[in-house]
């Protein structure tokens, strides 16, 4: 039962965060006057994290250590394809997305996993 809650609780924070993303994005892009899908496409590693830390919750403790890797292999992967893509260089400020990319993967994973531990505890 305590399980299903901790499931429960990890995917509606998710879902939360993701909603925040998406409202971050469009703020950002009526802010920058950039459209919104480079903006998406900029929160990639952010959303996919999110995602996949979501699929891989309720695996097992191997597939919740390895959501912390995840980012480290998506955000150095993310660079690589932007700054090679001339469409995406010029109309994105990468190393500002990769810091922020860094900052909202670090706090939702951070976030995610003290919740869902602390509140297990009171149910």
């Amino acid at each position: 039962m305590l399980a299903i809650y901790k499931e429960e609780l990890f995917e509606a924070f998710s879902i939360f965060s993701l909603i925040l993303i998406v409202m971050m994005s469009f703020a950002l892009s009526i802010t920058l006057e950039t459209s919104l899908l480079f903006i998406l496409i900029g929160f990639f590693p952010s959303l996919l994290t999110i995602g996949l830390s979501v699929l891989v919750y309720e695996e097992s403790k191997f597939g919740r250590a390895s959501v912390w890797i995840v980012p480290f292999l998506l955000i150095p992967a993310f660079y690589l394809v932007a700054t090679n893509q001339s469409l995406l260089y010029s109309v994105l400020d990468i190393n500002t997305l990769i810091v922020l990319n860094l900052f909202v993967i670090g706090f939702y994973l951070v976030l995610a996993f003290l919740l869902v531990k602390l509140l297990s505890m009171y149910k």
